[in-house]
């Protein structure tokens, strides 16, 4: 695990992803595993989950809790994410 989530602050520093969550200044950014605790704590009414790809069950099952899925439609998943950070980018 110690390799896994230690990444060096270089590359952190090229990750374009990383770069586009920056750009959108969001004033705040919660990250969780779609538990939907945090939402329930905080009475968020709509909560969101990005999917690199669309899946039907995990949609089904999400949108059962109130988890809005926004989803691209690639084999990359590293690549869709960038995909959607930028399209949310230019959105806002």
């Amino acid at each position: 695990m110690d390799n896994n989530w230690n990444v060096p602050d270089e590359k952190i520093q090229e990750s374009r992803v990383h770069e586009l969550i920056v750009s959108l200044n969001f004033p705040i950014i919660y990250t969780t595993n779609y538990d939907h605790n945090l939402e329930s704590a905080f009475r968020i009414p709509t909560s969101y989950v990005f999917l690199p790809r669309p899946d039907p069950v995990q949609e089904t099952v999400l949108g059962q809790w109130g988890v809005k899925t926004l989803t691209e439609d690639t084999d990359d998943p590293g690549h869709a994410l960038v995909t959607f950070l930028e399209n949310l980018q230019k959105a806002i």
